[in-house]
């Protein structure tokens, strides 16, 4: 039996940010998390883009404010840790292919996004598929996910508040003070706080008091060589990001349970898309092809805030497709929460107790 102020488990960006920001209020901290095959993390594009699809006024606003911390929270990050993480916020291109999605597009334009015509689209990408125009999402753009991955994890390991295990949490009981997490090996770790950061494996812990409607849903990538694109682009079904000197291509929704294989009708698909794109594609070699598992709400938001019957339970999950996006907003949200009992943040659009059900 170990006791600790807080218990983070999952290992995750979310839960390594959140374990940070506690951390950084002074609080002890224990993250607890098994080296899951697909964990979403290290396979995301880490795309930040806000301004791109439908949402409403007041999720828009939080994922906004969410890149917009981006550049202080790395800035932060660079100085605990000397770590630098690349962040490109030169905007996402959402190209057009068809007279249909470019009359959607015009119809969403909102502020800090430009409708662009075929010709400045070919100025700004000339790669880029023949079309009808665009849109350019001017503040948004992409941050490199595995860099921001190994700048938190050192900087958790650099930080003596915190502490690292290596364990799978079975079960939770939050009707006992202090709380109790279950792991694999029947050890038991008690803490004043826990927060429930497991991305797709919240599911599989026993003891919650409220089902989590989070489910893994499998995306594919690949990483091709060739040249670079200078912009995010996002097509009607998949996008384009560049990282080092490969561009990745993805875009896949698989209801495939924990299966994070990779398949060759996967390949395929994302070769398509990457050649609806950028005709380019056609013919560079594939570097790379890997999968991840989102953790997916009905929604397709987060879930976060504390359980409403049992305060010193937290909950930092289900981040859909956004999960590097929203965390340092994430982070910041949980640390104040734990550490104050309140939030400067209206998380109301992400509580745990709110409808499920979806207006189609």
């Amino acid at each position: 039996m170990f006791h600790h102020d807080v218990v983070v488990v999952g290992g995750g960006l979310i839960g390594l940010a959140c374990a940070s920001a506690i951390a950084r209020e002074g609080l002890r901290v224990v993250v607890v998390a098994s080296a899951d095959q697909g964990a979403a993390s290290p396979a995301s594009a880490g795309i930040l883009a806000p301004t791109v699809g439908k949402a409403t006024d007041a999720t828009r606003a939080l994922a906004i404010t969410a890149r917009d911390l981006y550049p202080g929270f790395l800035e932060a990050l660079a100085e605990r840790t000397g770590l630098h993480v690349p962040l490109d916020r030169s905007g996402i291109l959402e190209l057009a292919l068809r007279d249909a999605e470019a009359s959607a597009l015009r119809a969403s334009l909102r502020s800090g996004s430009e409708w662009i015509d075929d010709t400045e689209l070919r100025r700004l990408e000339p790669l880029i598929a023949p079309g009808v125009g665009g849109v350019l999402h001017h503040e948004d753009g992409a941050v490199d996910a595995p860099a921001l991955l190994a700048a938190l994890t050192a900087d958790v390991r650099g930080d003596p508040h915190i502490s690292l295990f290596d364990h799978r949490v079975t079960g939770i009981d939050a009707a006992q003070q202090p709380l109790v997490a279950e792991l694999a090996g029947g050890e038991r770790v008690e803490a004043d706080y826990v927060v429930v950061a497991a991305g797709a494996w919240v599911g599989s812990i026993r003891g919650l008091p409220r089902p989590l409607p989070v489910t893994p849903v499998r995306g594919q990538m690949l990483a091709f060589d060739g040249p670079r694109m200078r912009h995010v682009v996002m097509g009607s079904r998949g996008y384009l990001v560049q990282r080092g000197n490969s561009s990745l291509v993805g875009g896949t929704m698989e209801h495939a349970g924990f299966d994070a294989g990779t398949t060759a009708e996967g390949a395929g698909l994302l070769q398509q898309l990457a050649i609806e794109l950028s005709p380019s594609f056609a013919h560079r070699r594939v570097r790379a092809h890997w999968a991840g598992l989102r953790p997916m709400t009905p929604d397709l938001l987060p879930i976060i805030g504390a359980d409403p019957d049992f305060g010193r339970l937290f909950y930092a999950c289900g981040h859909s497709k956004n999960g590097v996006l929203l965390a340092p907003l994430t982070a910041r949200i949980i640390g104040e929460l734990v550490a104050r009992g309140r939030t400067s943040v209206d998380v109301t659009p992400y509580a745990p107790n709110r409808s499920w059900k979806i207006d189609r």
